[in-house]
């Protein structure tokens, strides 16, 4: 073998140098090591496992909160529809108040235009009836004495009198 350059003492004391640090690495280094490398696993398999359980709990609340969304849009719907719905009745409700308010107030004033009628019509029959004395006098006092001017004046009077109260 020297002639390949081994030598062979130094070969030898190689392997025994190599064993030796093999036994010296598995006994102390190794065990460490290898406890270290799967604590490192554990401790990666775990953090993956609590990344995993809250990106499951992430995903519950993200469905979570777009059901309460779509709750809070449903029922944000049922109130506006019933608001809508309150507000048309309550639109109803003012218009009929009004019609009713602006009926009354036609009536009233048929009323007042009544009661003025009435009043205008008593003032015109009671002008109607001095206007007809007075024409009387004037007619009688051309034609007649005096003294028989006064007692038709009075008896025409009387009668005007009871005919105007009694319409």
């Amino acid at each position: 073998m020297e002639k390949l350059g081994i030598d062979l003492k130094i070969l030898l004391a190689q392997i025994v140098n190599f064993a030796l640090l093999f036994y010296v690495f598995k006994k102390f280094v190794y065990k460490t090591f290898l406890k270290n490398v799967q604590q490192e696993q554990q401790k990666q398999t775990e953090a993956l496992k609590k990344v995993e359980e809250y990106e499951k709990k992430e995903q519950q609340l993200y469905e979570k909160k777009l059901s309460l969304e779509k709750e809070y849009e449903k029922k944000l719907k049922q109130m506006y529809a019933k608001m809508k719905t309150e507000a048309n009745q309550v639109k109803r409700q003012i218009l009929k108040e009004a019609a009713q308010e602006a009926e009354e107030a036609r009536k009233h004033s048929m009323e007042l235009v009544e009661a003025e009628k009435k009043k205008m019509l008593e003032e015109v029959k009671k002008e109607a009836a001095r206007v007809a004395l007075v024409l009387a006098e004037k007619a009688l006092s051309e034609s007649l004495s005096p003294k028989l001017q006064k007692e038709i004046t009075k008896e025409i009077s009387k009668k005007l009198v009871k005919v105007n109260y009694a319409n």
